[in-house]
């Protein structure tokens, strides 16, 4: 009732807006509200910290009465109020008794168990008693730090391509579950593994600089960058990109320049709008051809699509289909053949006509005549 939505509170996918405990509260009550005669709990504490356990086994002594209970657990304490416990090895009954009789029998395995497992708790309580000491000013910053990175996460997604939204993986489910999630782990790794980290580093460290103080070799390697760089007819740059050797990367102090300014001093999406790309793994879309050669523009003149298409030469291919222009191509494409899928994705840079034209290896999976066309 504390929830500003209450019974309507939307809990998320697989009930990322709840904690542990209050996931497993909800299917109790899910599971009451069928009034059964006999309930089952299979290991319904096993995945929760001791604050959270102690308020669910209030919950399920709560529900177990009046009703045939069976409950599977490896936490003892939790079935301490059963009438009847039994104690399995290997599908082997070896025990059976109440609490107290078990408690009795020295040597038992329930006996072991259960004295083990009062010693872990009282660690966990411990810690739980150190955590619960926080200060409101330590915990308030944990709160702002992960608001804080939860809200950069977000606009970090707002900054994808659209092409990144179609991935099934990248669903809006999935994507809240990512951000409600992931800040969470951040923060689990920077409080209680940080100091992992850091002694890690340390020793790592020390370990490199002990060695170099004994000897070290260094192999330097000579890396060459050629870029081919023509003026065409149309006033257009066309660069053309070779991959044909690993090349690991640009030096810090090399630049790259458009219209004789810095890129690094230009705004990423006015630069965006003025590059055509075609890669050697073209993205399309489960749409229409004639929407994958016009995707992401308006108002597109369909004599620009044709002209588009000529230049491309995909377009006798297209009036060769039952649906012309009108045809879909199916999910990333898969009903086209990779050659027409690259002559697709050529048709669509020329139809924006960008000033910075980048071909990466386009006609890899063209045949001769295409290739030369």
């Amino acid at each position: 009732m504390q929830l500003s939505e209450k019974y309507d509170t939307v809990v998320g996918e697989r009930g990322v807006q709840l904690s542990g405990g209050e996931k497993q509260r909800v299917a109790i009550a899910r599971a009451l509200i069928k009034q059964p005669q006999l309930l089952l709990f299979d290991e319904v504490t096993s995945a929760l910290d001791h604050t959270n356990e102690k308020i669910v086994q209030e919950a399920l002594d709560k529900a177990c009465n009046g009703r045939t209970t069976i409950i599977i657990a490896h936490r003892l304490r939790t079935i301490q109020n059963a009438k009847r416990i039994y104690v399995l090895d290997n599908g082997t009954v070896i025990e059976q008794g109440t609490h107290e009789s078990l408690m009795r029998i020295n040597g038992g395995k329930y006996q072991r168990i259960f004295r083990a497992q009062q010693i872990e708790g009282t660690i966990n309580d411990n810690n739980d008693e150190m955590i619960n000491d926080k200060s409101e000013e330590q915990l308030s910053t944990g709160a702002a730090f992960i608001r804080r990175l939860r809200s950069k996460a977000f606009a970090c997604f707002l900054r994808q391509e659209v092409a990144f939204f179609d991935q099934a993986q990248n669903s809006s489910a999935a994507i809240c579950h990512r951000l409600a999630s992931d800040a969470l782990d951040v923060q689990e790794m920077a409080s209680n593994r940080l100091c992992l980290i850091i002694e890690t580093a340390a020793v790592l460290g020390f370990g490199l600089g002990f060695s170099f103080m004994f000897g070290w070799q260094i192999a330097l390697t000579m890396l060459a960058f050629v870029f081919i760089i023509g003026s065409s007819a149309s006033g257009e740059v066309c660069i053309q990109i070779k991959v044909n050797k690993h090349i690991q990367g640009f030096n810090q102090l090399s630049s790259s320049l458009f219209d004789g300014v810095d890129v690094r001093l230009l705004n990423i999406q006015w630069i965006r709008s003025r590059l055509g790309l075609v890669s050697q793994e073209p993205v399309l879309f489960d749409l229409t051809i004639a929407e994958n050669i016009t995707y992401g523009l308006e108002n597109v003149p369909f004599e620009d699509v044709i002209d588009a298409a000529k230049k491309a030469n995909i377009h006798d291919f297209i009036l060769k289909l039952p649906q012309g222009y009108e045809t879909k191509v199916g999910l990333t494409g898969n009903r086209l053949s990779g050659g027409e899928k690259q002559r697709i994705a050529i048709a669509r840079v020329f139809v924006r006509r960008p000033k910075v034209l980048l071909l990466d290896e386009v006609t890899s999976a063209m045949d001769s005549y295409n290739e030369r066309v």
